[in-house]
This record gives C-alpha cells, sequence and structure tokens, in this order.
C-alpha cells in the first residue's frame, strides 16, 4: 500500500492516528484491516490485495 493510500485513508477518518510532534504514526494492524475492508467492498478488477508493497509504520 502506498503511503498516498494510507493518506486519503485518514483524512476520510477510516484509520486513527497518533501526533508526536510533527511526525504521524499510524498502527499497522488498524491500516491493515481498513485496507482489506476497502479491498472487499470493491470490485475484483480493482482489488488491489495482492501488492507486494507495504509502508513502514508503528
Amino acid at each position: 500500500m502506498s503511503p498516498k493510500s494510507i493518506q486519503r485513508a485518514y483524512r476520510k477518518e477510516e484509520i486513527s492516528v497518533q501526533w508526536l510532534g510533527r511526525m504521524a504514526r499510524f498502527d499497522l494492524a488498524k491500516v491493515r484491516r481498513a485496507m482489506e475492508r476497502k479491498a472487499k467492498a470493491l470490485p475484483n478488477s480493482q482489488c488491489t490485495k495482492g501488492r507486494s508493497e507495504f509502508v513502514n509504520a508503528t
């Protein structure tokens, strides 16, 4: 998943964030669950569940 996807999900309030000064920290488990829910809602042709891109998040 790309950083842009995580940013969009945060703006839509699909995932929460912890702020440490100017640095945003995301719970990786919550990010994955949100992306899985979104993937299930998409038609199969748009599903990107098999992509190997991951973001280092805590």
